[in-house]
């Protein structure tokens, strides 16, 4: 459905809230998500989930663009950010440090790659030791 109007399935969370659940999807569109986007795609998931019955309970349906710091998951979502400032998380020691900030310089399947603020130094990060990773945003002079 996402693809079929353009738009990339970016995350998708089920969570409980007191008794409803709650169904969360992140859309993405070059340009930005609209709210007719958002409105067309709650229309055509609540028809087909209501059709399916598949919830038990009461739900909540809630469509929405991920927003500017929105954690970078894949490598799609690594890539639209190169250029940008970043900021990690990491589960593991990269270069004896579990954070690093950098402007985001490259990437590819497996890894990104930050340049530190003294414009010199890089990092590079496998994605499997990203515990979080959001835009870093910065106002520029």
């Amino acid at each position: 459905m996402a693809e079929a109007r353009g738009l990339e399935l970016v995350d998708v969370e089920l969570f409980r809230a007191g008794r409803r659940e709650v169904l969360r999807i992140y859309l993405h569109k070059p340009g930005g998500v609209s709210l007719e986007d958002c409105s067309l795609a709650s229309h055509h998931l609540s028809t087909l989930l209501d059709a399916e019955d598949s919830f038990q309970a009461p739900y909540t349906l809630e469509i929405s663009s991920p927003g500017l710091d929105r954690p970078l998951k894949t490598p799609s979502d690594w890539r639209r950010r190169v250029g940008e400032w970043v900021r990690t998380h990491l589960i593991e020691d990269v270069e004896g440090r579990k954070q690093w900030t950098g402007k985001l310089v490259s990437q590819d399947e497996v890894s990104a790659t930050l340049q530190l603020e003294d414009g010199k130094t890089e990092i590079r990060i496998p994605y499997r030791a990203v515990q979080l990773a959001r835009v870093d945003v910065r106002l520029e002079d």
